[in-house]
């Protein structure tokens, strides 16, 4: 990341990324996770693209419509050339396929 944001927003479908993203991020001392009771906007929001690609962009336009500083990550098990363009072009900073590769995760933050 370019600085030092930390505070994290994740919007994943699945528990088990949920759980092993908290995990991470509980080792990181730069970073915690977004809590309900946050109101100030995260630096960095992790998206999982689930079956609705439509979904993924709206998320992606409105989280660039509240904050333009905020950094999105996505994250996918599956995702072809075209749609990763299109979610690039929308605002994305990095592509994280899954399984996570947790040193790889590392090296963006």
């Amino acid at each position: 990341m370019n600085g030092v944001h930390p505070l994290v927003g994740l919007q994943v479908e699945s528990e088990a990324l949920r759980l092993e993203l908290a995990t991470f991020f509980s080792t990181q001392t730069a970073y915690r996770l977004q809590s309900a009771e946050d109101t100030e906007l995260p630096g960095l929001v992790i998206i999982e693209m689930g079956g609705s690609w439509n979904k993924t962009l709206l998320s992606i336009q409105a989280i660039r419509n509240a904050s333009p500083t905020t950094e999105i990550f996505l994250t996918a098990a599956h995702a072809d050339v075209p749609t990763l363009l299109q979610v690039l072009r929308a605002g994305v900073q990095e592509f994280l396929p899954q399984p996570l590769n947790k040193q790889a995760l590392r090296d963006v933050i």
